[in-house]
């Protein structure tokens, strides 16, 4: 083999090396789980290792699954840098100055799940918490700034994207409502995405996305017309101003009805 052969070997090895790195990082597989039970009803979820909501099952019942596409948008736009951060699973992630660390400050098995992202000089911090009498699951997303005070603030869209099955059916019914998107069907088992605190957000929309999996803009999020039957994902979505040394959240609410 020539030294050029060679060469032209061990560059296609480090590439096929990169590549399943980085798909290995895409993965929306269940990192941690977490299990409870009300009034003799079980609701389980699961958290990706970069912080996905990967899935749900209320009474055995799977809603939300890792073969979907869930994930989240964070469109930063500033004079100091910024951009747009994403994370889809196994559609991909991408954005971030690194990879996400995630913590669990009460110990393993516990929550809340804190995972940071950077994009310097801003941050982002989910914190992800449940509660369990609702069968929904809490993400608070915090964007920080480290930017010196007296110069211009960081504009911010934050979008979380589900989606759910319904009752385990891939075709659901899926509406939304000005802040809010659902999915649901014939059996009259639903799922919603939503805000529920967004008092430091400035706008505020819902919708759908058609047939997800084939892939979409993650940073200009497609929206479908409704109401939309088939595979279906719903999304939820704010906007913000964070102003120089401080910090904007909004939290995002799944919930099985």
């Amino acid at each position: 083999m020539t030294k050029r052969s060679l060469q032209a070997v061990l560059v296609l090895s480090m590439m096929q090396l990169l590549f399943l790195g980085l798909n290995a990082h895409a993965q929306n597989s269940c990192t941690y789980t977490f299990q409870s039970s009300n009034k003799g009803k079980t609701f389980t979820f699961c958290v990706s290792s970069s912080g996905n909501i990967a899935e749900m099952t209320a009474n055995g019942v799977k809603h939300l699954s890792t073969s979907g596409v869930s994930g989240y948008t964070v469109e930063i736009q500033s004079d100091f840098g910024g951009g747009c951060g994403f994370d889809y699973g196994f559609l991909g992630t991408g954005g971030w100055d690194g990879l996400p660390r995630v913590t669990q400050p009460h110990g393993p098995g516990t929550l809340p799940i804190i995972v940071v992202n950077d994009m310097v000089p801003y941050h982002l911090t989910e914190t992800i918490t449940q509660t369990a009498a609702t069968n929904s699951v809490q993400v608070k997303m915090a964007v920080s700034s480290e930017v010196g005070r007296g110069v211009n603030p960081a504009y911010v869209t934050i979008t979380r994207v589900a989606d759910f099955d319904a009752n385990n059916s891939v075709n659901n019914w899926l509406d939304h409502s000005l802040i809010r998107a659902w999915a649901y069907n014939q059996d009259g088992v639903s799922a919603m995405l939503y805000p529920s605190n967004y008092a430091a957000a400035s706008f505020e929309q819902a919708g759908v996305v058609a047939n997800p999996k084939a892939g979409f803009n993650f940073c200009q999020i497609p929206n479908a017309a409704t109401p939309y039957s088939g595979d279906g994902a719903i999304y939820a979505s704010t906007f913000t101003v964070v102003q120089p040394q401080a910090t904007k959240s909004v939290t995002f609410a799944y919930q099985i009805f």
